[in-house]
């Protein structure tokens, strides 16, 4: 067969290569340059850009037989389907930075706020070395609920010793400083008064262990906690648009939506 690669528009183009062509699809005004096919450079047209590479997939052969000339049609097809590997590495290489980026964006932004440690059951902290699983029934007694005891065993032998027991039975809803009075459930402190000058008063040693499962929930660690300047991402978020598990735990330790809110 007459090779008639580069020549008159008019000539026919063989009918073995007459047919959809995936590099010029994929690659369309790359592919046009390489193929001196430069009717693909309307891909940057508007509108008519959209189609362009329909186009080029159903013509690109014809019009790369007839712009330029080759050896053979075996020639020819060994160069197109180098485009098309090419093309495939091309998009390949595009899907996997951008998944790269998005999973790095994210994974800072998640970092940033202090999330991670409401997907995972088990929380490091940093500071103590120390591990809280929020998962684990509570097996640990607290400091607080052990000291009401503590005023039952001085009995006083003056006559007035019915006082002091009295007194004794307010303390049990008492914290060790004696500053705020709290109940005690569950192994966590409950204030009476403001939770946040009640909370901003221990640092984070100080907390029970279940105190310091419901802090963790909300993004606080043994890192940030008494920081003003790295602060969880709950901390500027209303109480409708904190998570349940979130509610949850601000109730447990003296929190409403109205006090959450700082409504008057």
């Amino acid at each position: 067969m007459i090779n008639t690669s580069g020549q008159d528009n008019n000539k026919a183009v063989p009918a073995e290569i007459d047919r959809w062509n995936w590099g010029a699809f994929l690659l369309s005004w790359i592919w046009g340059i390489g193929n001196n096919t430069f009717i693909a450079l309307l891909t940057f047209v508007p509108v008519v850009g959209f189609i362009m590479p329909f186009v080029l997939g159903a013509k690109g052969n014809a019009w790369a037989w007839r712009n330029k000339e080759w050896e053979s049609i075996e020639h020819f097809k060994a160069v197109q389907r180098k485009w098309v590997l090419w093309a495939g590495i091309a998009y390949l290489f595009f899907i996997a930075s951008t998944i790269g980026i998005f999973i790095i964006a994210n994974f800072d932004l998640i970092k940033e706020q202090g999330q991670w440690q409401t997907s995972s059951p088990i929380s490091e902290e940093k500071t103590t070395g120390k591990q809280i699983d929020i998962n684990q029934p509570n097996t640990a007694e607290t400091t607080a609920p052990a000291q009401k005891t503590a005023p039952d065993t001085a009995v006083p032998d003056t006559a007035a010793a019915s006082a002091p027991a009295s007194k004794s039975d307010n303390s049990a809803t008492q914290t060790e400083t004696g500053a705020h009075p709290t109940e005690v459930r569950a192994g966590v402190r409950i204030p009476k008064g403001d939770p946040d000058n009640f909370w901003e008063n221990f640092e984070w040693d100080e907390l029970s262990a279940e105190e310091k499962k419901l802090w963790v929930i909300l993004g606080w660690n043994g890192r940030n906690w008494g920081s003003d300047t790295e602060t969880p991402a709950s901390e500027g978020t209303s109480w409708d648009n904190l998570s349940k598990q979130q509610q949850n735990a601000l109730t447990s330790l003296g929190y409403d939506k109205k006090i959450w809110n700082k409504e008057d």
